[in-house]
């Protein structure tokens, strides 16, 4: 009898433990939830679907940057920090529901197989890539190295579709997007990263000694704009190339944590003037190099204010194809600025609503302020829409056809934009005269842009587009403002 009384009392006790956990109040409030859809719900329903965005909406409730991630989505993760996937080798954008070609990567399948810019890829495996989205569509163009994939593209003139066998080899995934020296501006060099993975500083290093094996290293423009950070580590080891032994980049405090990270070594660029260029869209690792670079007075910043993430997550795998990145403690740049903006209203954190001009006049906490404010270089409305339509890209696309693009000093002429304007008709896009006339210059500038791209490369593209760059004018300025080195 006094063993049952135990066993009761036991009992009990557990059910009144567990009833004082609010957790698990909470959670079986979502059990009821689930019995209740299991058993009248009017449908079948998609399990994993309904769990994932249970979850998604359960980390959306911590901060904006707690997130989940699926089996394609931790994919992609680990191939941009990993610098590599496997594919055919294509550079290619959606155009109103058409997955184009951009151009191809030199030897790779898709090129050595004869794949073209402008071609219309219709389907992969079978599978019509028409309504589709871009990750749905990368998914089945990546896979194992050596697996075979049936690309079948649409090519202008040719009234059949053409098939492509290709198997899959290793494609890089760079971080450094750009490194060359600017072709008016001797000696200094313009390096974009695209975002920080792990072998982001390895890259920098062979792409400035690359550049030194051509000529005097003078000045160097380096570009984070766009840039929405990446692996922390590596942003630490890009801030010690130009910082002396020993210096604080940055310190992580978690709830009872605080970890202080410094340069390792004597950086190799320590005498080199540097420019930071940095958007409204340069966020985390990218605003860890901006402000340490900063703070210590050994770059200038030139730009818009940073976003302003000071959040530091860990990503956690929870089964093999899935994990969480969980937000788990805040960052400081060296002189104890912390740079994370209010996330309050997620309307006025995610599109910047209700800030006029969010430059360095603005009493604004977050992101990194820079020290010379240029306004960004924007499109148009009209640029923009025939942008997003592909019209850029497929009128330049006629010109290569036609042999018109020769060298990497193109420009377009008078006749050649009169022929782009014909073109805009004949698709039923008129344009009043005084937009164009008012845009004339920016809608041939895209058009050099895309052709150079196509014909070329797009690094060849972006050396022309430097040139009417405001942000990377100012940075030359800048520069040459600080007497540089004698060639």
């Amino acid at each position: 009898m006094l063993r049952r009384s135990l066993f009761l009392a036991l009992l009990v006790s557990l059910f009144f433990a567990a009833g004082d956990d609010p957790w698990q109040r909470q959670l079986d409030k979502f059990s009821e939830l689930i019995d209740l859809v299991k058993a009248h719900y009017v449908a079948p329903v998609d399990e994993e679907k309904l769990v994932y965005g249970a979850i998604r909406g359960f980390l959306g409730g911590l901060d904006p940057h707690s997130y989940f991630l699926d089996r394609l989505s931790l994919r992609s993760l680990l191939e941009d920090q990993a610098g590599a996937f496997f594919g055919i080798g294509i550079r290619a954008r959606i155009f109103e529901d058409r997955l184009t070609v951009l151009n191809t990567i030199n030897g790779l399948p898709a090129e050595r197989a004869g794949i073209q810019a402008g071609d219309i890829v219709d389907a992969i495996d079978g599978w019509k890539t028409k309504d589709q989205g871009m990750d749905q569509i990368l998914t089945r163009l990546r896979g194992e190295r050596g697996t075979e994939v049936e690309v079948k593209v649409h090519r202008d003139g040719v009234d059949e579709l053409l098939t492509f066998r290709l198997k899959r080899e290793k494609v890089p995934l760079e971080s450094v997007s750009y490194a060359f020296f600017l072709p008016d501006h001797p000696g200094i060099a313009y390096v974009s990263i695209r975002q920080f993975g792990n072998h982001t500083t390895r890259e920098m290093r062979s792409s400035l000694a690359r550049l030194q094996r051509t000529g005097p290293l003078r000045g160097l423009i380096l570009d984070l704009r766009g840039n929405p950070g990446g692996v922390l580590l590596s942003a630490v080891e890009m801030a010690g190339l130009f910082l002396p032994k020993g210096k604080t980049v940055l310190t992580i405090r978690g709830r009872s944590t605080e970890e202080v990270k410094r340069t390792k070594t004597n950086g190799e660029y320590l005498q080199l003037p540097v420019a930071v260029l940095i958007s409204r869209t340069s966020a985390s690792a990218s605003e860890i190099v901006a402000g340490a670079l900063q703070d210590y007075h050994r770059a200038t910043i030139i730009g818009q204010r940073s976003w302003g993430k000071g959040l530091v997550e860990t990503l956690t795998r929870l089964r093999e194809t899935m994990a969480v990145a969980l937000t788990t403690a805040r960052y400081m740049t060296p002189s104890g600025r912390s740079l994370q903006r209010d996330y309050s209203s997620l309307d006025e954190y995610l599109y910047f609503s209700g800030i006029d001009d969010y430059d360095h006049n603005r009493q604004v906490k977050g992101g990194i302020t820079p020290d010379i404010y240029v306004a960004p270089d924007t499109y148009s409305r009209l640029a923009y829409t025939l942008l997003s339509k592909g019209l850029f890209f497929s009128f330049a696309a006629g010109l290569i056809r036609d042999r018109l693009v020769v060298n990497e000093q193109f420009t377009l002429d008078d006749r050649m934009m009169a022929d782009f304007r014909k073109y805009l008709i004949g698709r039923e896009i008129p344009v009043a005269e005084e937009d164009w006339r008012g845009r004339y210059r920016e809608l041939q500038q895209e058009i050099e842009k895309q052709a150079l791209s196509s014909r070329f490369s797009p690094e060849t593209a972006m050396r022309a587009t430097l040139r009417h760059d405001s942000t990377v004018r100012q940075a030359v300025v800048s520069l040459t403002a600080k007497k540089l080195p004698e060639r």
